[in-house]
């Protein structure tokens, strides 16, 4: 789903770099794909919409059972305000109910002592459980995103406060952890122990 994401808001800023008379009518093919992640139709063998209607957040993958819980990276708020602004209006007042769930997501799925995410989390915030019997509950190789989409949105809407202080407490967990040329581990259970 991220991926899917990011096409649409990459279409929507050529469209603002370029415009859309050219050859590829970028504008269109965003809000085929913005509108498609909203709308899409549960079909019979599983499939799911990428936005989660009664969450109103995106889902980790839209199909099956991977249909009921997120993925903290995926969220990424600033493009939602991009699809409100530039897709079609009506759907306009739904990405931005999206941008503020995210938003909100982003500080109930966040250890409130670190601020590390975990992988996977459900959608009131908590973090999956021994889900596919991998580590997706701790601070894994996807949750290295969040802090980017974080800033992302705050550089470009400074819409919530909250994620600022979400943003300091990645610096001040990472300050601790500072390696000669990176960090001294990657990987860290949300309490940020067992490097």
């Amino acid at each position: 789903p991220d991926g899917e994401e990011y096409f649409a808001a990459a279409l929507y800023l050529a469209d603002r770099r370029w415009g859309s008379s050219g050859e590829v009518n970028y504008r269109e093919e965003a809000a085929k794909i913005s509108w498609a992640l909203l709308h899409n139709r549960p079909s019979r063998d599983g499939r799911y919409p990428i936005i989660n209607g009664p969450a109103n957040m995106v889902v980790f993958v839209p199909y099956q059972s991977s249909n009921d819980h997120s993925d903290p990276s995926y969220h990424l708020p600033a493009f939602y305000e991009l699809f409100a602004e530039y897709g079609p209006s009506e759907d306009a007042e739904r990405w931005r109910e999206v941008a503020r769930v995210s938003r909100e997501f982003l500080v109930t799925s966040a250890h409130p002592t670190t601020g590390l995410h975990p992988d996977y989390a459900l959608f009131n915030g908590k973090p999956t459980q021994g889900y596919q019997s991998s580590r997706h509950d701790e601070f894994h190789y996807d949750a290295w995103r969040v802090p980017l989409n974080m800033a992302l949105d705050q550089a470009w809407f400074k819409a919530e406060p909250k994620l600022t202080l979400q943003l300091e407490k990645y610096h001040a967990f990472f300050t601790q952890h500072l390696g000669e040329n990176d960090v001294s581990a990657a990987l860290f259970k949300l309490d940020g122990s067992n490097p």
